[in-house]
């Protein structure tokens, strides 16, 4: 119910309060909602629209930092403890996202590029019952899995599967840890949810060079990549530490 109300709230501000939005107000409200759906829009619009290079990609990293939030959000309303341990990395993450942001559209508004409209394409509404109920699907299956790994394989067992859940929807996951009862400690939880978001970076990298225009699509992914990179690493080594 709480990721879907995170959701929709994005959702809500993307479809009827910044009806003739640009990229940028896009990705904000986008990433609240998913920024893997929205990587997959930019990208597909960066096709029909080449130009501007750095716009599209500017979006895709700023719905990403938009994500580390709604993680961390999420965090502090089920697992206190465990949103403590993440708020100084997701924040720094987030921060230089935003950074990234702001330093591909110096570039872009250094070739004189104007603002993108941003062509409405259909979303699902968040709240619509198929969604709702494949999400409690996946939950009760991410619960269920999550489970049997922390208590079969342990917390290297936990991490590794956080890496490949982040190929996937990993809000089913990162909920499931938040609120199940699992065999692990809160430093290790709190690394499986970085691990996961990362290894979701990746994922959008690979979105954005199959669906996006070519430049724009190398330009997303090396960024997306070194956050993937910087989000794994904060997640292994940077948690323990403030734990």
């Amino acid at each position: 119910m709480v990721v879907s109300t995170i959701s929709y709230m994005g959702y809500v501000a993307q479809r009827y309060f910044f009806k003739e939005k640009g990229v940028l107000v896009t990705a904000l409200f986008g990433g609240l909602y998913s920024s893997t759906a929205t990587t997959v829009v930019l990208a597909r619009q960066s096709k029909a629209q080449p130009r501007p290079y750095y716009r599209w990609s500017t979006g895709v990293v700023l719905a990403t930092g938009m994500m580390y939030l709604r993680l961390l959000a999420i965090a502090a309303i089920f697992q206190w403890q465990i949103a403590v341990l993440l708020a100084l990395p997701m924040i720094v993450l987030a921060a230089v996202a935003w950074m990234i942001s702001l330093m591909l559209t110096k570039k872009e508004l250094r070739k004189g590029a104007e603002s993108v409209p941003f062509v409405e394409e259909h979303h699902a509404n968040p709240l619509d019952l198929k969604i709702a109920f494949t999400f409690a699907g996946l939950f009760i299956l991410m619960t269920a899995l999550t489970d049997w790994v922390s208590h079969t394989f342990g917390s290297a067992g936990l991490s590794i599967l956080a890496l490949i859940v982040g190929f996937t929807d990993i809000d089913p996951f990162v909920l499931s840890l938040l609120t199940g009862q699992f065999k692990a400690d809160v430093v290790t939880l709190a690394q499986a949810v970085l691990i996961a978001a990362g290894s979701n970076n990746f994922l959008k990298a690979v979105y954005a060079l199959w669906l996006g225009e070519k430049r724009m699509g190398r330009v997303s992914a090396l960024w997306l990549s070194v956050l993937g990179l910087l989000t794994i690493l904060l997640g292994s080594v940077g948690v323990a530490q403030l734990g």
